[in-house]
């Protein structure tokens, strides 16, 4: 259930919270994370022609954990790293204005702009760091890395929630402003007062 709470703060301002309850977050991560290995399970299948390569990935993946957990973490790292990239590129968001840590909770990194940033800006960083390291797809279909087709997977599942809260954004005027939630899944969108 999306929950939209409009608070007027005067005359001219107005500060929206989209939040959505973590469950109908985890459903639409693992919806979109079983989408993406179909898709490309079923392109792999049509250049293969057998689905051997499911198997063999499924083992270098679940089997050989030395190797998957580190390259899964970094992918993890780096899709953080080019969202504060991005801020600095396209909002101007300088790093000692961003706010970098680790969450216990979701044993996750994260990067956040310590203030509101414009909205498209807001959703081409999410949306070009949470696609950063699907590009490593191609290393299934270019060099038989099978791993990645997993991988990938994964890293789309830890990247739903990015997706969806842009997903509930397309409403929402280009120049609005918007800031990731302090409490809850979700954004905070701001009337641009200038």
């Amino acid at each position: 259930m999306i929950e939209e709470k409009e608070k007027p703060e005067n005359n001219y301002f107005f500060k929206k919270d989209i939040v959505f309850k973590s469950e109908t977050g985890m459903m639409f991560c693992f919806f979109i994370a079983i989408c993406w290995l179909i898709i490309n399970s079923c392109a792999l299948y049509f250049i293969k022609g057998s689905f051997d390569f499911l198997t063999n990935g499924f083992k270098l993946t679940f089997f050989e954990l030395e190797l998957t957990l580190p390259l899964f973490l970094a992918g993890i790292v780096f899709q953080e790293v080019t969202k504060s990239i991005l801020l600095i590129m396209l909002a101007n968001v300088k790093i000692k204005q961003q706010l970098i840590g680790f969450s216990i909770s979701s044993f996750m990194p994260y990067v956040h702009s310590k203030f509101p940033i414009h909205l498209k800006f807001y959703k081409r960083i999410i949306l070009f760091s949470s696609f950063s390291v699907m590009l490593s797809i191609f290393l299934c279909y270019l060099f038989d890395s099978y791993r990645f087709l997993f991988l990938t997977s994964f890293w789309m599942f830890f990247s739903g929630y990015d997706i969806y809260t842009i997903f509930l954004l397309r409403k929402f005027k280009q120049n609005y402003l918007a800031a990731d939630h302090p409490e809850k899944p979700g954004v905070v969108i701001y009337d641009n007062p200038f």
